[in-house]
């Protein structure tokens, strides 16, 4: 992993918090990229957040510390 996609990865975990859901435009704006290069790193986050959704309106949460 580069030094960048970690940096990606905590500016990501800092600004969501906990309960609240969030849009993939979200994470696009926060990152200024764009749709697929933010999905890609969402991913790399699977241990962190978690998909609520899974069709065409899909958003990210934060998971719970008690899994």
């Amino acid at each position: 992993m580069t030094k960048k996609t970690q940096m990606q990865y905590d500016k990501i975990l800092s600004f969501m918090e906990e309960g609240k859901e969030y849009e993939i435009w979200d994470f696009c704006e926060l990152l200024n990229l764009k749709e697929s290069r933010t999905k890609v790193i969402l991913q790399g986050l699977s241990d962190d957040i978690e998909m609520v959704v899974s069709n065409r309106a899909r958003r990210y949460k934060k998971k719970g510390m008690n899994k």
